[in-house]
């Protein structure tokens, strides 16, 4: 696995939340990146926001791409960054 790394869940299962026990719903499609702690971070789906422990990744370096498609996305989020680039004649969209 590599720091950033984006994951596609490819079953559905269920993570309960260590503060308050509540249980989230993981379903496919949903994803997640690794962080450098060998953790995961949901990034959609009922689980957004949840971190969780993977204890079988070994991190091994950085995945560049993946990392620049979520600072991508959240500037995309905050800024409104595919209306400035398409004011600049890029095409690059993200959803």
């Amino acid at each position: 696995m590599k720091i950033g790394q984006i994951m596609t869940m490819t079953k559905d299962f269920e993570i309960e939340c260590a503060l308050g026990g509540d249980i989230k719903k993981v379903k496919k499609g949903d994803e997640g990146f690794i962080n450098s702690k060998s953790q995961i971070t949901y990034i959609s789906g009922e689980a957004r926001g949840m971190i969780l422990g993977l204890s079988d990744v070994e991190v091994e370096s950085y995945a560049n791409e993946d990392i620049a498609y979520l600072i991508f996305k959240s500037l995309n989020s905050e800024c409104g960054l595919n209306e400035i680039c398409s004011d600049y004649n890029r095409d690059k969209k993200i959803s």
